[in-house]
């Protein structure tokens, strides 16, 4: 996909959940994305089969606690 847009120069950001995130927000929707797939089996293929270019992978963010 990355390989048919032709304006450069390009930036790729992809937003990746821990497996456990999504699959809450998942069982807690009416609508369901995935299916009959495993989110841990998605995601683990996806870290696998989808190659880091630039700065690589940056770690997720904690979430901030309210003051």
């Amino acid at each position: 996909m990355i390989g048919r847009i032709r304006h450069r120069p390009l930036a790729v950001v992809v937003l990746a959940p821990r497996p456990e995130v999504v699959a809450a927000r998942e069982r807690d929707r009416s609508k369901k994305g995935y299916g009959d797939w495993p989110v841990a089996d998605l995601d683990a293929g996806f870290r696998a089969d989808t190659p880091g270019s630039g700065s690589g992978w940056t770690p997720p963010a904690r979430p901030r606690r309210r003051r």
